[in-house]
């Protein structure tokens, strides 16, 4: 054999045996880093499941606090009437009367079904209260009062 023969086969053999060990290298890797990206993809779901839910409470609280803002400006809606009653301004009172109306109607959406036949109750109270103002009656002052109060009574209003 010559020696560009040996060489050839030298350089062959090295190359398979370098192969076989990069190869056996490369596969004592594969197993770790199959669990460790399982690992990550377990993790990386408990945090979007997690982000769900924290996502779901907040939108929770923020729609309970939304009701919450709409009764407050019902009431107040009703109140500033009631002060334009004292002072005998029937035409802003009537305004103010429509402004509880229309916020009320808005927070009727988002409430249980119990509470809807309250509110339901309570918006046919302002559309009464709305006629007596209309006709300059003084007796919308009683219904207004009572008002405040059924408004004060739903969950939230408080």
């Amino acid at each position: 054999m010559s020696n560009w023969q040996k060489m050839a086969i030298g350089i062959a053999s090295s190359l398979v045996v370098g192969l076989i060990i990069g190869y056996g290298f490369g596969a004592s890797g594969k197993g770790a880093l199959k669990a460790a990206a399982e690992k990550a993809r377990g993790v990386a779901t408990a945090a979007k499941q997690a982000t769900q839910q924290a996502t779901t409470e907040v939108k929770k609280v923020r729609d309970a606090q939304a009701r919450h803002l709409g009764l407050l400006r019902c009431k107040e809606e009703l109140l500033r009437g009631l002060v334009q009653m004292y002072a005998n301004n029937f035409g802003i009172a009537s305004q103010h009367l429509g402004g509880a109306r229309a916020r009320l109607k808005r927070v009727r959406a988002d409430v249980a079904p119990g509470t809807k036949k309250r509110i339901d109750m309570i918006l046919a109270e302002i559309s009464q209260a709305h006629t007596l103002a209309m006709r300059l009656d003084p007796m919308v002052r009683v219904r207004m009062e009572r008002l405040v109060e059924l408004v004060h009574g739903l969950p939230g209003a408080r």
